[in-house]
């Protein structure tokens, strides 16, 4: 018997179900307040988004920038397809991060990768190939999603036990340390950069349909914490590269 585990990217399938464009999340806000003074820096502002998914995050982009150049890319037509219908005046790619032979010549002089970084079990080829995507003339990345603060990395992988049929494992809850971020930059020669903590204040319910799903309780301190039906505590971060 083997102990080989085969391991899928299903969740991402959640967001065919959802209508969010006009409820943009709280943690799109946070990017742009963190970015908005570079981004007004540029009369022409091309900015791409790495796993964009159904487009939410372009869509806000557009809202907050309308003159901008916008370029969404994901590995999942069927999520493409979705954007293309609801994100106007936007350029949509498929393409993988992981394979720079399937990504646009283009540089951006702002790449957003959003929740996505804790899908894959290192840190590259997909961060040199987002690195490469930023304009070397005062661009910047932005990663958003969980960090940990201990010097301590996690792989994790998932699955939902259900009766009716044989649930596979997934990937999406990895959990780096801020230290590898950093041990990985400084060995690319790439010197400035900073981490913003993102700390939510508004309640998320649970989703019983859905344990994946993240939601919020409260400390008694009465800040916020998030976590899922994995039991793991998510510590969420932007970390802001420049080049």
């Amino acid at each position: 018997m083997s102990s080989e585990v085969n391991v899928v990217r299903e969740h991402d399938q959640l967001y065919l179900l959802e209508q969010r464009k006009h409820e943009p999340k709280e943690y799109f806000k946070f990017i742009i307040a963190k970015a908005k003074n570079h981004l007004k820096a540029f009369d022409k502002l091309a900015m791409l988004d790495i796993g964009c998914a159904t487009g939410d995050f372009l869509f806000y982009l557009q809202s907050q920038f309308p003159e901008s150049n916008l370029t969404g890319m994901d590995v999942m037509p069927s999520l493409l397809e979705r954007a293309k219908e609801e994100v106007e005046n936007c350029q949509f790619i498929h393409a993988n991060i992981c394979d720079a032979s399937t990504l646009p010549d283009t540089k951006y002089q702002a790449v957003f990768m959003n929740g996505v970084h804790s899908i894959f079990d290192s840190l590259e080829p997909w961060l040199d190939n987002a690195l490469n995507l930023v304009s070397k003339d005062n661009g910047k990345l932005y990663l958003f999603g969980i960090f940990n603060p201990d010097d301590i990395d996690v792989l994790l992988k998932v699955r939902s036990v259900e009766q009716d049929k044989n649930s596979q494992w997934q990937s999406g809850w990895n959990c780096f340390s801020m230290k590898t971020f950093e041990k990985y930059l400084e060995k690319s020669n790439v010197k400035n950069y900073t981490f913003h903590d993102f700390n939510i204040e508004i309640d998320i319910p649970k989703h019983e349909d859905d344990p994946l799903r993240s939601w919020t309780f409260d400390y008694n301190d009465g800040s916020k914490g998030v976590i899922n039906g994995a039991m793991i505590l998510h510590k969420f971060m932007l970390l802001e590269v420049s080049l």
